[in-house]
């Protein structure tokens, strides 16, 4: 979607509710959702239009994936790439945001893609000074403040600590620690100015570093996209291998994983695969899955979600019942209030 303004059909369409224009006028007159302007569209006059900015509080009152009163942690993790591991994380963020449900991302990655889909280019690089921004490298090696680090998006319940090239200094020195793996835990999900997010969002990087240690450590709940390829079948058995190992060596429990099969295709490997997963990591498989889509790419270029890029495509209703199953059914549900 290019407009600027969302109208009483997209709003119907990105939340799923069946209410009419009238409807949606009443619950505007009653202040349950903000105000809108009045704008031309085509050729129809004075229709309702609301901005990104105002989509989260709309959320709030229309939205199916509610706020908990605890908050929530999240890592998506997997040994290998291009499985649509920042793709998912990143249209997971987003639609919680637009659930009105406070969300920070913190992305793990050197090539900094999620830093790419969620900010503008000037406020993760400076042109001028030829520099990048601040990441958690400078927090945990030089003191910066997380505060100013932390960066917001064109959603206001949605911010991202942002990576940086410094990562690989900071897998370095996180290395020399003891015990090596508590670091986020300890000193970073506890830090003040992270209380307010009702979700963080760790987005791994492919390889099993520190890093991504520290990142399933601290949270609560483990996502494990793996796509319909020959590929990441292989890579799959050693994935969930090293994960388990892990989970043994610290201790390690999770509320929930969900493995989520991605890159769908009606081919007949593919349907196999989907099958063999199933066979093999039994109810960790969500039932719905995501298939391969152009539309995919075309929604991150534009900064956006599937859903918010275009509500009625058959991914866009992937992604919707996707992150409706894991929030709804395999994540808040296992929250204790």
């Amino acid at each position: 979607m290019d407009e600027l303004y969302y109208t009483p059909k997209h709003i119907r369409a990105i939340y799923d509710v069946k209410h009419d224009n009238k409807t949606i006028a009443y619950h505007e007159s009653n202040k349950h959702i903000p105000p809108s302007a009045k704008q031309s569209v085509g050729a129809l006059k004075n229709v309702s239009c609301w901005t990104a900015q105002q989509l989260p509080d709309i959320g709030r009152f229309y939205g199916k994936l509610k706020r908990q009163l605890k908050q929530t942690i999240i890592v998506v993790y997997m040994g290998k790439g291009g499985v649509l591991k920042t793709t998912l994380s990143y249209n997971i963020a987003r639609t919680l945001a637009l659930n009105g449900i406070d969300v920070l991302i913190i992305g793990l990655d050197t090539q900094v893609s999620m830093t790419t889909l969620a900010l503008k280019p000037e406020q993760y690089f400076d042109l001028k000074n030829f520099k990048e921004c601040e990441g958690l490298d400078d927090f945990v090696r030089k003191g910066a403040s997380l505060e100013k680090i932390i960066k917001p998006t064109d959603l206001p319940t949605l911010d991202i600590l942002p990576e940086t090239s410094n990562l690989n200094t900071l897998e370095t020195t996180l290395k020399l620690q003891s015990p090596r793996e508590t670091f986020f835990i300890n000193k970073l999900i506890t830090h003040d100015c992270l209380k307010k997010y009702n979700v963080i969002l760790f987005d791994c990087a492919p390889g099993f570093d520190v890093l991504t240690e520290n990142a399933l450590f601290a949270s609560e709940h483990l996502i494990v996209p793996m796509s319909t390829e020959i590929g990441t079948a292989q890579a799959s058995v050693q994935n969930i291998k090293k994960i388990q190992e892990f989970q043994a060596r610290m201790n390690k429990k999770f509320q929930s994983i969900s493995i989520v099969p991605t890159l769908v295709t009606n081919t007949k490997l593919s349907r196999q695969l989907f099958s063999m997963y199933e066979s093999k990591f039994g109810n960790l498989v969500t039932s719905n899955s995501i298939r391969r889509a152009i539309t995919a790419q075309e929604s991150l270029i534009k900064k956006k979600s599937s859903i918010e890029y275009d509500q009625l495509c058959d991914l866009s209703q992937d992604f919707k019942k996707v992150i409706e199953e894991l929030w709804n059914e395999r994540i808040a549900a296992k929250v204790v209030q």
